[in-house]
Order: C-alpha cells, then sequence, then structure tokens
C-alpha cells in the first residue's frame, strides 16, 4: 500500500508534469485546443484536491478524492462550453479515465467505510485501486504529452 506521504510526493510529481505539458503547450503556440483547457482544469483539480486531502478523516477520505475527480471533469466541460471549444478524442479519453478513477474511488469509499472499519481485510482492494489510480493518472499524462507533441499517434490524427 502506498503511504499517505508517497501519495502526496505521487501528486506533487504529476502536478510539476502537467505544468511542463502546459508550458509546452504555450511554447508550441497551440492555446486553443481543447487539450489546454484540459491540462489546466487538471492543475487546477489536483491542486484543490490536494488541498482538500489534506484535512480528510479516515471516512471521507475516498469520497474527497472521488469529488475531486469529478470536479475536474466538472471544471474542464464548463472551461470547453463557456470557450465554445470543440472536444477531440483525446479530451474525451481523459474524461473517460477520470470518470473510472472516480468509480474507483467510489468503491472504496463504499466498501471501506460501509462494510469495514479497518483496512486489513481488504488490502488486496486498495492496493489495487492504487495501481489502477497511477495507471489511470499516468495514461493521463502521456496521452497528453503525446497529443500536444509533434510525434502523434495513428488513433490521434484525426482528432
Amino acid at each position: 500500500m502506498i503511504s499517505v506521504e508517497q501519495a502526496f510526493l505521487i501528486a506533487k510529481f504529476n502536478i510539476i508534469i502537467l505544468a511542463v505539458i502546459l508550458i509546452y503547450i504555450f511554447k508550441t503556440d497551440s492555446l486553443k485546443t481543447s487539450e489546454f483547457k484540459v491540462v489546466c482544469s487538471l492543475i487546477f483539480g489536483v491542486f484543490v484536491g490536494y488541498y482538500i486531502l489534506q484535512n480528510a478523516s479516515f471516512y471521507d477520505f475516498y469520497l474527497y478524492a472521488a469529488a475531486s475527480n469529478l470536479f475536474i471533469v466538472g471544471v474542464s466541460i464548463l472551461a470547453h462550453n463557456f470557450m465554445k471549444a470543440e472536444k477531440s478524442k483525446t479530451v474525451y479519453l481523459i474524461y473517460g479515465l477520470l470518470f473510472f478513477k472516480f468509480l474507483l474511488h467510489m468503491l472504496l469509499y463504499r466498501v471501506r467505510v460501509i462494510i469495514y472499519d479497518s483496512d486489513e481485510p481488504i488490502m488486496w482492494l486498495i492496493n489495487g485501486q492504487s495501481f489502477a489510480i497511477l495507471f489511470c493518472d499516468l495514461l493521463i499524462v502521456l496521452v497528453l504529452a503525446l497529443q500536444v507533441s509533434k510525434w502523434k499517434l495513428r488513433y490521434m490524427q484525426f482528432s
């Protein structure tokens, strides 16, 4: 299981990577893309989630993490609608990954709070959920990095 200190370190590292992607978007003058709005909402959402999770209790930790993922999607959708930007396939993929993270957090919140009072009987579930969350974060960063770079994958050529 990942400790809380390691999780916050990984979250800081994720913010740094997203900030580098944002700087690269500024450098390549692709500010009108929908990925710019997603990266901005991701950074904002990770900061808000990081602040909220610092004060979370044992019972509310996964609920706040799930709300943070839903908040990121909501802010991004609002930004797209207010700026009348088209959403690409990449944005829909990122929304799907964030919604999957939301479902994983809600599942673990439900099992942890309603069924068990401690973490010992469900360590396999917590470890699996941690791995899936980290994998989703890695996929989001990779998809964004590939989308804003010059090197495109096949499915990204028509977005």
